[in-house]
């Protein structure tokens, strides 16, 4: 409708993700439209911008968001605003400045790539690298990155058997 003010968000995803399970970041808050959606950020963390998309794409967040929506005829995933209302991500307070340095170079590698298909992506020694970076600076067991990957594998392929029967 002519009347609705656009949505501004700093970082998006799909609402439909097929088998490509990712978020953006833009530079400035930009206007999204119906197809995305979109997070904003709190003023206070700002200045960790980086350090946020860097947690948002992290193993965790990313077998939340492959967990959530519901899955359509086709077997695509589909998300809705509501489902991603209470969406979370590790808390960048429980970072000092050298292990936030630690999580900011490696995800400088690994967002420099093309968003690969989620199955290649957790296979890439980069992205294997970045998320144990993350799990270690958080105290958190390494066998959660093998826990976390196996089970968006499981979730895909339900999908893709959905999309093929």
């Amino acid at each position: 409708m002519a009347e609705d003010k656009p949505k501004y968000g700093d970082f998006i995803t799909s609402l439909n993700p097929d088998k490509r399970f990712f978020w953006s970041a833009f530079d400035e808050p930009s206007a999204i439209n119906q197809r995305v959606v979109a997070l904003s950020l709190n003023n206070r963390f700002y200045q960790r911008k980086s350090l946020i998309h860097a947690l948002l794409n992290s193993i965790i967040p990313l077998f939340i968001l492959c967990g959530s929506g519901f899955a359509r005829g086709k077997g695509v995933v589909d998300l809705t605003a509501d489902s991603l209302q209470q969406f979370s991500i590790l808390n960048p307070d429980l970072l000092d400045i050298n292990q936030e340095n630690r999580i900011l170079k490696s995800w400088k590698i690994v967002s420099k790539k093309i968003v690969m298909n989620i199955k290649d992506q957790l296979e890439d020694k980069d992205w294997i690298s970045f998320n144990k970076v993350v799990l270690d600076e958080y105290g958190i067991d390494r066998s959660v990155y093998d826990q976390a990957m196996n089970s968006i594998k499981k979730m895909i392929d339900r999908r893709s058997n959905i999309r093929n029967s």
